[in-house]
C-alpha cells in the first residue's frame, strides 16, 4: 500500500484570494469549497408578552422554529423581544400563529 502525504497546495493553484473573500484558480474559475455559508436575508423582532422564564423560551422557540425558512432564533425573557432570524421573507401572521400556539401574544406597535 503506498502512503500519500500531504504536502499543502501546489503552488499557484489557489493563486489568490479577490475582493469578496473567494478562492479562484490561476484561470480565474472558483475553487470548490466544502466551507458551508449562511447568508440571513431577513432579521424582525416582535415584542412578546407573557414570558416570564425558560420554559418560556423553550415553548415560543418550539413554536417558531416550525416555520419553513427560519434560520436562527433568539428569546430575550427580560425584555421580552424575540428575533428572527430568516433566509427569506416570513409573514408577521406566521411568527405570531406560532407565538399564539406557545401560549404568548405578539404586541403590534401602535
Amino acid at each position: 500500500m503506498r502512503r500519500i502525504q500531504n504536502r499543502g497546495t501546489p503552488r499557484g493553484y489557489l493563486s489568490s484570494i479577490p475582493y469578496g473573500g473567494m478562492l479562484s484558480t490561476p484561470g480565474g474559475y472558483p475553487a470548490i469549497s466544502n466551507r458551508e455559508e449562511h447568508v440571513t436575508m431577513a432579521s424582525n423582532t416582535y415584542t412578546v408578552k407573557g414570558m416570564t422564564c425558560d420554559h418560556c423560551v423553550g415553548s415560543v422557540t418550539a413554536e417558531v422554529t416550525k416555520i419553513p425558512g427560519i434560520t436562527d432564533i433568539s428569546v430575550d425573557v427580560a425584555a421580552g423581544r424575540l428575533t428572527v432570524d430568516s433566509d427569506g421573507p416570513i409573514s408577521d401572521d406566521a411568527i405570531t400563529e406560532a407565538v399564539e400556539e406557545a401560549g404568548y401574544e405578539v404586541v403590534v406597535p401602535a
